[in-house]
């Protein structure tokens, strides 16, 4: 398998900022998929879209060597972004030294009170530091400064005011999580990626079309923030990324992003729903993109073809190997998680199971009783109805299915239901109404 053609950084990169691109760029070098000087002059291409003019004129250095006009070129790019850096400084005070007492402005946020009328009330703050403030946090971005940027964010969100300032307060939100994400702060992290979410759905767009944009990039994004919440970061990207909107836009703009929707779906198989939404995606998506994580899930929940499912297994862990973000998680408990969905969709579709296949499709190694007991804790663990017949070395399973007659039973039992509650509220407003007229 050409492990290339398995590697989406250059697909990821497209939606993502030049800072969060060189920590892949990182990872792709200890993969050895690429030439290192490739990938150095890949870093040198992003950094130079940033103000990290110290670390720039570094990776030039490495890649061309030593030569003593860039360095007085570099030298001369970083005087001008420190004299640039202290001059927003003195623009932003004195409402930047306040915000320094971190005591101070939080207990006016505490009583309500942090507002730019009360700061320029008792503080000799005015009005021109807060647009100020915001420059002085993208420049702190740019250069790095990553914890700064996102303090400094955080407030001029608290301070700025509805109208003019509601476009910078919706950027400002995007440079904060960028900020939170590098510094691999979680669970703020998180917080500002609700909100990002949320101000992108209720925003009046003009422009439909920028939604989707807006939206495809939150998604990337995100991959950050959830494999960095360890234990609950699965649970939450399934979540965040199987609503509606979000998985319209996957299917939309982004496929490619269905590979971790899968690798969420083998370690979170409990939830029902979001294994046939995903799915039916892949499914429809399938001559766009696949991929082996997706080729497994298809194979076990489209074709029912198990053999095919663990030979796809096989080429999951050559992907696992060049991939930034799956390389967050643990190959060998999803290959048991993957293993458990296997048995269970197995049992589903058969009603007569021979123990020898069973143990060939899920390699269950060692001697035949010790074979035979796993296949016990496979069917208590996936709650599947069937028993060992040991005399034809077999697992019976006993399907429990509804009858035709009864799901429509159902169904209009559900109905009438509805219709009665239904029936209660147009009578209880129409009481209510009465009761007001007169």
């Amino acid at each position: 398998m050409d492990l290339v053609q398995y590697d989406l950084t250059w697909t990821l990169i497209q939606h993502l900022d030049p800072h969060q691109i060189l920590p892949l760029l990182d990872f792709l070098d200890g993969a050895g998929l690429y030439r290192s000087k490739d990938l150095l002059v890949a870093k040198l291409e992003m950094v130079s879209r940033t103000r990290m003019v110290d670390y720039a004129g570094e990776l030039y250095a490495n890649i061309h060597g030593e030569n003593e006009e860039k360095k007085k070129e570099y030298e001369s790019k970083t005087l001008s972004v420190h004299a640039e850096l202290e001059e927003l400084t003195k623009k932003c005070q004195p409402l930047l030294a306040m915000l320094q007492e971190d005591k101070t402005s939080q207990k006016m946020i505490d009583k309500g009170t942090f507002t730019m009328e009360k700061l320029i009330e008792r503080y000799s703050v005015r009005k021109h530091n807060l647009p100020n403030l915001y420059l002085f946090a993208k420049l702190a971005f740019d250069c790095g400064m990553y914890e700064e940027a996102a303090n400094v964010l955080f407030f001029f969100r608290e301070l700025s005011s509805h109208g003019d300032d509601n476009e910078r307060k919706f950027q400002a939100l995007w440079g904060k999580l960028a900020a939170e994400i590098l510094l691999a702060d979680p669970s703020r992290a998180y917080e500002d990626l609700t909100s990002l979410k949320d101000s992108i759905d209720n925003r009046n767009w003009e422009n439909q079309m920028e939604i989707l944009v807006q939206r495809t990039w939150l998604i990337h994004w995100s991959l950050f923030v959830f494999v960095n919440l360890r234990g609950k970061g699965i649970s939450l990207m399934v979540s965040f990324l199987t609503g509606e909107r979000m998985l319209n836009t996957i299917q939309t703009n982004c496929p490619h992003i269905l590979r971790y929707l899968s690798l969420c779906i083998v370690f979170s198989n409990s939830q029902k729903d979001n294994v046939e939404r995903v799915v039916a995606v892949i499914q429809q998506e399938r001559e766009t993109y696949s991929d082996p994580l997706t080729e497994f899930l298809a194979a076990v929940y489209i074709e029912y073809d198990f053999r095919k499912a663990q030979e796809t297994l096989k080429e999951i862990e050559k992907v696992w190997s060049i991939d930034f973000f799956l390389g967050y998680y643990k190959y060998d408990r999803f290959i048991n998680c993957a293993r458990v969905l296997m048995f269970e969709t197995f049992c589903k579709v058969h009603s007569q199971i021979s123990i020898s296949d069973m143990n060939q499709v899920m390699e269950l190694s060692g001697s035949e009783d010790m074979g035979e007991r796993r296949i016990l804790e496979l069917l208590q663990e996936t709650h599947s109805s069937g028993k060992i017949d040991t005399s034809k070395n077999q697992i019976i399973m006993t399907h429990s299915h509804t009858n035709i007659y009864q799901q429509i039973i159902g169904k209009t039992k559900n109905l009438s239901d509805r219709t009665t509650q239904l029936m209660e509220q147009v009578e209880k407003r129409y009481q209510q109404r009465a009761e007001g007229k007169d």
